[in-house]
């Protein structure tokens, strides 16, 4: 069986570790974390191995990846200790805290010839998948795209800013799907009493983007609405429907089904550190996305 290592045993590295062991898909052989106890009981639960530093991956060369899931400040460096070792990596969202450091683990990943994907797991989702594979059937063009993610964030995750923790995958998301770069034109982040919130009108090379992004609303909500030359699709995340309109009127509702989002993700990710040709987000796309994001912290409110 693939024998995968990971790096962060908190809250989403458990996460992780937990459905790979569920599913079987891999072998989690090796975990670290800075609190060794915290290692130990992941570890205990799936029959792992502790390393008492990144320095013991080094011991074990049989791995065909490690997935990287430490605090956002911490990601950048991790990996690039790693990638420099020659392993293949799958980094968490958002792969850095800076444009900068991005840039970094891109040039080093390349120069050392080894897979370096960013997390960008809403990619995986069956709902993604569904209008992705529609939108490239489609005889017409996107237009307007329209992303809606709004739900309360727990404490521990608003030490970070919600373009880094949420936005970053909205961002990605729309580029993946429209297929273009996509320029911001105005936008607004709000700190508000219970956390923030963010808004972005851009454009791509067909229409307009408009993200919106909080941790305030109780309901969680994610959704997509494509809005072509002729037709519409609207993509339900958390109830996972997909609702059409075609040009003579027609609406399907369709209920889909498909691998959860994040089993996929790591089968994807074993499949090219194993030398297939399949699609996989990159780090030039992550490295887009935080040039996005770097633009609009640099001056953060704009219209």
């Amino acid at each position: 069986m693939n024998k995968l290592g990971i790096v962060g045993a908190g809250k989403w590295g458990s996460t992780i570790v937990t459905r790979i062991h569920e599913t079987g898909i891999a072998n989690i052989s090796i975990i670290y974390d800075k609190d060794i106890e915290r290692a130990r009981l992941l570890a205990q639960k799936v029959g792992a191995t502790i390393a008492r530093d990144l320095g013991d991956f080094d011991k074990h060369r049989d791995l065909l990846g490690i997935i990287i899931a430490t605090s956002i400040d911490s990601l950048a460096h991790v990996s690039a200790e790693l990638i420099k070792m020659g392993f293949n990596v799958l980094i968490e969202k958002p792969v850095a805290d800076s444009l900068d450091k991005v840039r970094m683990l891109r040039n080093l990943a390349e120069s050392r010839h080894v897979v370096a994907m960013p997390g960008f797991v809403v990619r995986f989702d069956p709902i993604s998948i569904w209008i992705k594979d529609r939108l490239s059937k489609a005889e017409e063009s996107p237009e307007d795209l329209y992303l809606l993610r709004l739900s309360r964030r727990p404490p521990w995750a608003k030490v970070n800013s919600i373009l880094l923790d949420l936005a970053i995958h909205d961002i990605d998301l729309a580029r993946y799907l429209i297929e273009s770069d996509i320029v911001p034109i105005s936008w607004s982040i709000h700190s508000l009493e219970i956390d923030q919130a963010f808004t972005m009108y851009a454009k791509h090379r067909g229409g307009s983007v408009f993200i919106n992004v909080d941790g305030v609303s109780r309901n969680k909500v994610r959704k997509v609405i494509i809005s072509l030359t002729k037709s519409y699709i609207e993509g339900d995340y958390v109830n996972q429907y997909i609702i059409s309109k075609s040009e003579g009127g027609e609406h399907e509702h369709l209920k889909i089904k498909g691998t959860e989002a994040l089993v996929k993700e790591i089968t994807v990710f074993m499949e090219k550190c194993r030398g297939a040709d399949v699609e996989t987000p990159t780090l030039l796309d992550a490295e887009k996305a935080h040039e996005i994001i770097s633009h609009v912290l640099s001056r953060k409110n704009h219209s």
